[in-house]
């Protein structure tokens, strides 16, 4: 599956103008938290994201469970399921 990386269109068509590769983001499978960082988003608007301590890269909903988050963990943007 192709996956793009200039995240202009996704920002766009989403309406998340935060979100760009390399933003870090929780993922939220209750009671656990997976974190990540984005690498960019497939065809279908959802983002390619790689969790930490994984080698592969998987796609997630961009507003389902995640947390938008600095490098520092201070949110930038938040939503539930």
């Amino acid at each position: 599956m192709k996956v793009y990386k200039d995240m202009k269109r996704f920002q766009e068509v989403r309406g998340m103008p935060f979100v760009d590769v390399g933003t870090r983001v929780e993922i939220t499978f209750k009671p656990d938290v997976e974190r990540g960082v984005v690498k960019g988003y497939d065809g279908s608007m959802n983002l390619v994201i790689l969790v930490d301590g994984h080698k592969h890269p998987d796609h997630y909903h961009p507003q389902w469970n995640i947390r938008y988050v600095t490098d520092d963990g201070s949110l930038i943007e938040e939503y539930g399921a």
